[in-house]
This record gives structure tokens, sequence and C-alpha cells, in this order.
């Protein structure tokens, strides 16, 4: 994420170019703890050998009169040591966000984040266009290359090929990307049960269209996944769904 949204909020961006050495950041920080000022977010857009690209913001709601967004900047300005530029990121209406594009990196690749908005005009108009049946099924099979991508990505490349291991890679890359909390409920030679907490797909179709699970792109994923890590066949079922008011999503992946 490198926008907020203010919410009733004075939050105020800066965006700060760093010489990439130990105790930069250090010093930055010190800077709004010195007049009491809570960094709402801070991350690091690109960096090199040499220099690194700052985005932070500061909560500045409640706060005196003297303590102003200049004031901090030309505070950060004045740490010549650390600091080769520094300036206030725009804002419009109640977004902040930097003034330039700031690269995402995920696993050592260029990721793109898609949001509450993009996913659920995906999922849904899928659905709303080629009906319940057929979007589910485009769906799962959509997920399924993805799974297939991901087992050759970051489980082929050191030849892992057993289901715990496979469920760790899982576990990481759905906790990274903020997708889900995955856990090992059951493991057995013939049948995996995940239990899943949070899942953005089941989450997004609360009270959309029939009382059927609602995960069909992940549930593809896994297939997808699952099958190139065993070289079987898989069957993946969601067996509880938080897009049916359950607690938490269940999986079972069973080997034929």
């Amino acid at each position: 994420m490198v926008f907020l949204l203010t919410e009733g909020r004075k939050l105020v961006g800066y965006e700060l170019i760093l010489r990439n050495i130990p105790g930069a950041l250090k010093t930055i920080s010190s800077i709004p703890e010195k007049y009491r000022l809570n960094i709402e977010y801070i991350e690091t857009c690109t960096r090199s050998k040499e220099i690194y690209w700052l985005f932070l913001a500061i909560d500045f709601t409640e706060v005196e009169k003297d303590i102003t967004p200049e004031l901090i900047l030309e505070e950060f300005r004045n740490a010549k040591v650390y600091v080769l530029d520094a300036s206030i990121a725009p804002s419009k209406f109640n977004i902040v966000y930097p003034s330039r594009l700031c690269i995402k990196n995920l696993g050592g690749m260029r990721a793109i984040l898609l949001g509450l908005g993009n996913m659920r005009g995906l999922i849904n108009g899928i659905k709303d266009n080629m009906g319940e049946e057929m979007g589910n099924s485009f769906l799962y099979h959509l997920g399924y290359g993805v799974g297939k991508e991901l087992y050759n990505l970051y489980a082929k490349p050191f030849n892992v090929d057993n289901l715990e291991d496979g469920v760790t890679i899982l576990t990481a890359l759905a906790r990274g990307g903020g997708w889900a909390d995955v856990y090992i409920e059951d493991i057995g030679k013939k049948e995996v049960i995940l239990k899943v907490e949070g899942l953005w797909e089941c989450d997004i179709s609360r009270g959309k269209g029939d009382d059927k699970p609602k995960s069909n792109y992940v549930r593809g994923i896994l297939a997808g996944f699952f099958e190139h890590l065993i070289r079987k066949k898989v069957i993946v079922k969601e067996i509880t769904c938080i897009g049916l008011g359950h607690p938490y999503c269940r999986f079972n992946i069973n080997m034929i």
C-alpha cells in the first residue's frame, strides 16, 4: 500500500531520497518523535546500492499550531548527512499518495496491488456477465493456471515435492501477499485439510449468489499448485466458507 485514506484525520505524506547508509532510517524516524508526532505509515519504494526512496505519512491531526508539515519537511532537509532530497507528497480529497510510480517487489519480482474495488469488480463482474455457474468455472480454471505458475516459480526450483513443504510455501505466499492466513488442520497420504482465515475471495462475496461456498479462483490455485507438486490429480473442495457466515474457510484437498 502506497496511498492512504485520511478518513477525517490530517495525514501528510513525505517523499525522501536517502543515502543507503546505516543510521539513515533511525535519524528520519527520530524527527517526528521529537515533536511527539506519530508515523502512520512508512515504506521503501525503490532502492539501489547508493540511495533509497522512502514514502512515509505522519499524523498531524492533534498537534500544536506551530508544529506544521513544513516545519517537519525543513527538519528532514536539514539532516543532510542522510537526506539527499525531501518533499511533501501530493494529496487530493482524502487520498495521500506518492508523486511517481512506486514499484512493488514481492519475492524478487514486481507485484501489482489490486484493492477491494478491483477484486470485487473482477470476481463479481465475471459472474454477473457470464452467469454464476459459468463464471465460477472460468474463475476456477483461471486460478488453476495461477497455481501452476506459483509452483513453477517458488517450488520447482528447489525440487519441493512433498505436501508439508508445499503448504509452507503457500502459507508464506498467502500471508506475505495479504491473501489469507493458512494453517494445516490435517495432512495424510491421500488428503490435506487446510484452515484458511480471512480469505479475500470469500470475504468480498458475502451475501452474493447462492448458498454454495464462494471460493473458485483460490480453489483453482490450490488444485493447480498441488497437482504439479505431487504429480497426481487432486480434487479441491471448500467445506466451510466465511462467505456463508462460517468463522473460517476449510479446504479439503484429496489426491486421486
